[in-house]
């Protein structure tokens, strides 16, 4: 009786351990996705100059504020080399998260939607700033698997 015991328990906490990796991986496929800003979120691009973008990125609720960091991270990099420079500096940088209130009869939630703006400088790679730069094709190769899967 003891042994069917440990083994239901054990079904159970298999079962619960099943039932979390789907939740995560279903909450992981929400995350906004690199891609033109839309309905869901994603990226916008103005250009400042024939060397300068500003780029924001906007996160659904179910995306925390390092993704949308490296959507403006890898958009900088890909704007960088379409551009014919091969590596860029930050000039400005914000971040924020608006959270916003829903409440039902019984409950209240709240969700959190992370954004970003960065204002970035294309450089070549000869100039004396460079030295400082984010190197585009390493953040590209870096970021572009972990955001494009």
């Amino acid at each position: 009786a003891k042994r069917q015991q440990r083994g239901a328990q054990m079904v159970r906490r298999n079962a619960g351990l099943a039932v979390a990796l789907v939740l995560a991986a279903s909450l992981a496929a929400c995350q906004t996705a690199y891609t033109r800003n839309g309905w869901d979120g994603g990226y916008d691009d103005v250009r400042l100059g024939p060397d300068m973008y500003r780029i924001t990125a906007k996160g659904n609720e179910f995306t925390d504020q390092e993704r949308t960091q490296q959507i403006l991270l890898l958009r900088a990099a890909e704007l960088t080399l379409q551009n014919g420079f091969t590596k860029f500096l930050i000039m400005d940088q914000q971040s924020q998260v608006d959270r916003k209130l829903y409440a039902t009869t019984s409950s209240v939630y709240t969700l959190k939607f992370p954004s970003g703006t960065l204002t970035i400088m294309m450089l070549k790679g000869d100039e004396p700033e460079a030295a400082m730069a984010y190197d585009a094709a390493t953040i590209d190769a870096e970021l572009r698997p972990r955001l494009t899967k």
